[in-house]
């Protein structure tokens, strides 16, 4: 875990913390340097082979939801809870693949009262776009199914951190600035999707934009806002983008 963010993920959010810390020597090559030399596209093979998973495609976005899961919250509290970005270029920082921990150089600097845009667009376009750009050359999975993994993981962890702390119009803008505006920095924003809604007897609830996935690993079935379910697919067609 990263000594800035003990505060805040300790006790029974710890395991939230673990998937960020600081470099510790263990691998000397950077992520950019793991990507082109195989090591993480053995990685990704070995994960996804481990929990049953054939299929390029699949093996990708099963282990990029796992990706996101272990660094999101960490990077989250520390952009927006702390307003300290951190340093997260693939050319800067390291994938421990024993402890599944993205490791890295320092713990950035504060730039409270700064904007979103400013805070988090080294973590999209220096981190996960290229990232997602790779997987999309190596395992053939559409960049948009990464892009709605990710929306989804900031959907999950903004709320929860928000249930945490208590409601808050820095968090609320934070979100609605990731997640509606269409440009971030003068670039098209990626992380930015129609939202496809659909409302039952019971509730409103948001489909996921495109399929993780995660039903291809054994034993698992569809997720409840799959556009796959049969009860979504024909709402799913008429909405998307």
């Amino acid at each position: 875990m990263l000594p800035i963010l003990s505060p805040y993920l300790s006790g029974p959010f710890a395991n939230y913390g673990k998937g960020v810390g600081l470099h510790t020597g263990h691998t000397a090559f950077t992520l950019d340097e793991q990507m082109k030399n195989g090591m993480l596209h053995h990685e990704i093979n070995s994960f996804a082979q481990k929990k049953g998973v054939i299929k390029s495609r699949s093996q990708a976005s099963v282990w990029h939801m796992h990706y996101t899961l272990q660094i999101l919250p960490s990077i989250i509290v520390a952009h927006s809870v702390l307003q300290q970005p951190l340093t997260l270029s693939l050319k800067s920082v390291f994938w421990h693949t024993q402890l599944q921990q993205l490791q890295l150089p320092d713990q950035g600097i504060s730039l409270y009262g700064t904007n979103t845009e400013t805070r988090y667009s080294d973590l999209i376009f220096n981190h996960l776009a290229p990232l997602h750009e790779w997987l999309e050359q190596h395992f053939s999975i559409s960049n948009k199914v990464l892009w709605s993994n990710c929306t989804f993981r900031f959907n999950q962890f903004l709320h929860a951190i928000e249930h945490a702390l208590g409601h808050s119009e820095h968090l609320a803008n934070e979100k609605r600035m990731l997640l509606s505006e269409r440009h971030i920095n003068g670039q098209i924003n990626p992380l930015c999707s129609k939202p496809i809604m659909l409302t039952n007897s019971l509730s409103t609830y948001r489909i996921r934009n495109h399929c993780c996935l995660l039903h291809d690993v054994p034993n698992k079935s569809h997720c409840n806002d799959c556009p796959k379910l049969p009860q979504h697919i024909a709402h799913y067609s008429a909405n998307r983008e």
